[in-house]
């Protein structure tokens, strides 16, 4: 057999099996890279979705301490309050 097609396919085997090697760490290193994205955005939405929760805890809880200090409220709870357990006035409510 002559040297130059065995020499011309040795390299060319070489040269396939560098290719394989540089695709599998560039597929490996892409990946990686798309989780770590994909992990950072998950918890920058989980931290926005978070905040935006604890602003609308906190303004409820300001909703029911208004309407607990409100004289008109506190009125209408104990009228309710003092009605008979059977009385249609306190069903209703």
């Amino acid at each position: 057999m002559r040297l130059t097609p065995r020499l011309t396919l040795t390299l060319v085997m070489y040269a396939a099996v560098l290719l394989a090697v540089v695709a599998l760490l560039a597929y490996n290193s892409g990946q990686a890279s798309l989780r770590s994205a994909t992990i950072s955005e998950l918890l920058s939405t989980a931290i926005e979705k978070q905040g935006a929760l604890d602003a609308w805890v906190q303004e409820k809880r300001q909703d029911i301490t208004l309407l607990a200090a409100d004289p008109a409220t506190v009125a209408m709870a104990e009228a309710l309050a003092q009605r008979p357990a059977g009385s249609p006035e306190r069903q209703s409510a």
